[in-house]
């Protein structure tokens, strides 16, 4: 019989070797472009003395969705594009 913490390792080891799924990628591409969305918006605010908030509302007026926190990444993607155009990057 193995020990708890002898089975816990073995789990741990097991699910290092297991590759990552694709939600978990999409998941962290998400977070990846909200974080950029987030930088090209202030970026955009700061340049043009519009608020952030404003800004952040005609991103997702120019780019309709769900919400950023919902959105999946090509809509996130679209929206930082359309940020990318805006800000001339």
């Amino acid at each position: 019989m193995t020990s708890p913490a002898a089975s816990r390792a073995d789990d741990a080891a097991a699910a290092e070797r297991e590759p990552v799924a694709a939600g978990d990628l999409s998941w962290r591409a998400a977070g990846d472009l909200r974080r950029e969305i987030h930088s090209l918006v202030g970026q955009l605010a700061a340049r043009t003395g519009v608020k952030h908030g404003i800004v952040h509302g005609r991103v997702c007026t120019a780019v309709p969705g769900p919400p950023s926190a919902a959105a999946p990444v090509d809509v996130l993607s679209a929206r930082r594009d359309w940020l990318l155009e805006q800000t001339g990057g």
